[in-house]
């Protein structure tokens, strides 16, 4: 999980990412926040609780700003969830509050907007409101609650339309969240990526696939960078794999016969290229003494 999350952020914190990622969820695919207005914002902030002071850090935040200037316009905050969390009304607000707090000495705060990026497959059935986690105190007038409502944002539900939207690297990550919740199959498109590291180790994360991020340094190196590549580099990455798993079971079974035989560990050596180490492995576990 902690991997996962990672993984998250390092794309996410992309401003090309960033920006996108606003632009379809929020603007409907309008280019309304440019990747140049994005400043880098605090993730880590300071509670007190039981007497001990805790920090908590917030996935993603950044400070958007008018163009060519520092004037904030808000503060935009990105949380990943692969799971449902039935208490994340009460960590938002406390991640906003936190960002508010930061900024009382400032001559104009800025809005504090914060996003729940869900990966789950599953429809969000958690908590959306503050009102929904806590117990009411029903003893007060109606206008005395203060209600908070978060922005939940079901990726594996995005249509094929939002899915276009998208210009950034997390286009193929959405696509490839739909694909998998809709076919339990994948498709892999030949667009650019733009980010390799960062997306193959998302990739890795999501799919729980080790391969995505196997073949980064030959992705790289080579400088392929579409979901078509990606998927034949780890195909061939995948039988080479096989080929010498096999080869490997072949000599140990070639070996496991030969100290049967009573043949000696020189001349076994000789065939298979097996160290003295995993020779004596072999005899132990065959309850006989290896020939030397």
């Amino acid at each position: 999980m902690a991997d996962k999350d990672i993984a998250e952020k390092l794309l996410e914190d992309y401003n090309d990412v960033f920006a996108d990622i606003i632009n379809v969820l929020v603007f409907n695919g309008k280019h309304i926040v440019a990747p140049e207005s994005l400043q880098r914002a605090n993730v880590l902030s300071q509670m007190k609780a039981d007497g001990n002071l805790h920090e908590q850090e917030r996935d993603v935040a950044k400070f958007w700003t008018k163009h060519q200037s520092d004037i904030r316009i808000a503060c935009l905050g990105f949380e990943n969830q692969t799971n449902m969390d039935f208490r994340m009304p009460l960590r938002v607000i406390s991640y906003d509050g936190a960002s508010y707090r930061a900024q009382l000495n400032d001559k104009e705060p800025c809005e504090v907007i914060t996003l729940v990026l869900y990966f789950g497959t599953k429809h969000w059935t958690a908590p959306k409101r503050l009102s929904d986690c806590i117990k009411k105190a029903t003893v007060f007038p109606d206008d005395m609650h203060n209600d908070y409502k978060i922005k939940v944002f079901e990726i594996a539900y995005l249509s094929q339309e939002q899915i276009s939207m998208f210009k950034s690297d997390f286009k193929y990550i959405a696509d490839y969240i739909v694909q998998m919740r809709t076919n339990n199959n994948y498709v892999p498109s030949q667009g650019i990526i733009n980010h390799i590291d960062a997306f193959l180790k998302l990739m890795a994360a999501i799919s729980n696939n080790k391969l995505f991020e196997e073949i980064i340094p030959t992705a790289i190196m080579k400088g392929e960078n579409t979901m078509d590549r990606f998927s034949t580099m780890m195909k061939d990455e995948y039988e080479a794999k096989g080929i010498a798993k096999g080869l490997t079971e072949a000599t140990n079974s070639f070996a496991t016969d030969m100290i049967k035989d009573g043949v000696s560990a020189k001349m076994i050596q000789k065939y298979t290229k097996l160290s003295m180490e995993r020779l004596e492995e072999i005899a132990k576990s065959l309850n006989t003494t290896l020939v030397l």
